[in-house]
């Protein structure tokens, strides 16, 4: 293995979870990126999982004297731009970035910002943690799945990636067609997480209310389409799948859109909704779904956030 150091920029529920993994198994050789006073929140108070706190080795971002082999990003889409920009003095030639946003277009984003550097396409998925005013709840760590779009070769970063987390007991994949993979977790954001945002549902309600299990599936269904407009290779039977799975959440479990809409939080919604009507006019697929969707949600946002 020849990732010597990482960095991990995000933590939230998901990075938070990730990070303690990382930062008990490697210690002084994985940093957290902060600055400021979330720098200052984390030093005093460190960051709690499951009633346990640790402390990460911290590094601001105008710290110019590291350059990182590995960087995980883990912060929500609409913090991508900053999270580029704090980054930006830990990153080298040949720095590997493996986003975990939601969503398909935070690879491209980081692309454009660093050409020089080997950027990856990942997701978590079936992670079970929650921010709650006494830190972070977990009881699944999922798995990271992750790669370049074709992964029927694995390239030797991607090995390394494999390796690294592994040793610190992080469950991870590499599928051969990531892109579908990506595209899979998009369809299901899409479907439940915007279902259950505009109607405040809980994942038991999906499988006992029809006009809310339609909702969920019609949106998915809008994806499909522009799946096969763009040559991904997405079927009904990943339609089905996902809604098997959501039968089998946690009855009481909230998707995070609802989390953040009850904690009147800013939510992705331009990135589910928001990204289905963009492909939609690029693709000329009609998304009328999720153009209402959209315009409820974000109605809904703006009005507590004002």
């Amino acid at each position: 293995m020849s990732i010597r150091n990482a960095a991990l920029i995000g933590t939230g529920a998901v990075g938070g979870v990730y990070a303690m993994h990382l930062h008990n198994t490697y210690g002084m050789e994985f940093y957290v990126v902060a600055g400021d006073s979330r720098k200052k929140r984390i030093e005093q108070n460190g960051i709690k999982v499951n009633q346990m706190t640790y402390y990460p080795q911290l590094i601001e971002p105008s710290e110019t004297k590291h350059k990182m082999d590995l960087i995980i990003i883990a912060v929500k889409n609409y913090d991508l731009e900053q999270a580029i920009e704090d980054i930006q003095n830990l990153v080298k030639v040949g720095t590997i970035i493996l986003p975990l946003l939601n969503g398909i277009t935070a690879s491209d984003r980081l692309c454009v910002a660093y050409p020089k550097a080997k950027i990856m396409l990942g997701l978590s998925m079936g992670i079970d943690a929650i921010r709650t005013e006494e830190g972070i709840v977990n009881t699944d760590d999922g798995v990271i799945q992750f790669g370049y779009e074709d992964n029927t070769v694995k390239a030797k970063e991607v090995e390394d990636v494999l390796c690294y987390l592994t040793k610190a007991g992080i469950k991870a994949k590499v599928y051969s067609d990531m892109k579908r993979m990506q595209w899979r977790k998009w369809m299901l954001n899409v479907g439940v997480n915007q279902a259950s945002a505009i109607t405040g549902a809980k994942f038991k309600y999906f499988g006992r209310n029809k006009e809310l299990f339609t909702l969920f599936r019609n949106a998915m269904m809008e994806v499909l389409e522009l799946a096969k407009a763009a040559n991904v290779k997405i079927t009904m039977e990943d339609i089905t799948h996902i809604e098997e799975v959501i039968l089998n959440f946690t009855p009481e479990g909230k998707t995070s859109m609802l989390q953040d809409v009850e904690a009147m939080r800013k939510t992705e919604i331009d990135y589910f909704a928001g990204t289905v009507i963009e492909y939609g006019v690029k693709y000329h697929v009609p998304t009328p779904v999720n153009e209402v969707l959209y315009l409820a949600l974000k109605a809904k946002e703006n009005i507590y956030l004002d």
